[in-house]
């Protein structure tokens, strides 16, 4: 009875052992497998993080864009209305010799029936003037226009041989023709449209470029740590 006693003994004691032993492993397991999903939830959290951060940058690249964009159409409308002024100018001066136009052809009208011999003078003084300022084109063809014009008047008026008759049409008051300013030359200022817009058009190029790289390159990142925690989690499984 004695050596029974003892075997049961044995047995009991490993039976002891052996159940001590799987709730230690047991524990050990529940404790790495809590180790495991602490770690996967914190990448979880850092990845969350990370898509965060990824979102605002978007959306700082979508402001960025949006201001280059907004800068473009500016810079696009304040060069176009620079062509405004110019086509005042144009306009003004045309208006100015229209007003010297008229004001001569009262002066011709009056003076070439009384005094043919001041109509002279100031035909030496104006061709003098007209000769000092043959590089203005639009006066000199706004003078000749009239002078043609004067000179139907004159001879149907009169009824005077054209030969015979004396050339008073340019016995003009003379009159200060103001100073044309400055103006820009549209084929310059077309070719500094153009380099503008490319310009801004490739930096809104390189800007799409570099937001469609980095989304990429971060979307890649995103799916290699979701992968990992996949992996990690079927092998604590």
């Amino acid at each position: 009875m004695s050596g029974k006693e003892n075997a049961d003994a044995n047995l009991s004691e490993m039976e002891g052992d052996d159940s001590a032993r799987t709730v230690n492993c047991l524990r050990v397991r529940l404790l790495a497998e809590r180790v495991a999903s602490r770690n996967a939830r914190q990448e979880a959290d850092q990845l969350e993080n990370k898509l965060l951060e990824l979102e605002n940058l978007l959306k700082e690249e979508a402001k960025s864009r949006n201001r280059a964009e907004k800068k473009l159409k500016f810079l696009t409308k304040r060069l176009q209305c620079m062509n405004i002024p110019y086509a005042t100018d144009e306009s003004e001066h045309s208006g100015l010799l229209d007003t010297s136009n008229i004001s001569s052809a009262t002066s011709l009208d009056s003076s070439s029936t009384k005094q043919p011999e001041k109509g002279e003078i100031l035909h030496m003084n104006i061709s003098t003037v007209s000769e000092s300022q043959e590089s203005n084109e639009i006066v000199k063809s706004s003078k000749g226009d009239f002078a043609y014009h004067s000179n139907g008047c004159l001879n149907q008026e009169d009824g005077h041989d054209p030969d015979n008759h004396v050339d008073n049409s340019m016995a003009l008051v003379p009159v200060d023709v103001p100073q044309k300013n400055q103006t820009i030359d549209p084929e310059v200022l077309d070719t500094t449209v153009k380099e503008v817009l490319d310009a801004l058009r490739r930096a809104k190029e390189q800007l799409q470029s570099s937001m469609e790289r980095r989304r990429m390159s971060m979307i890649k990142v995103v799916r290699r740590r979701v992968l990992e925690l996949n992996k990690r989690l079927k092998i604590h499984v």
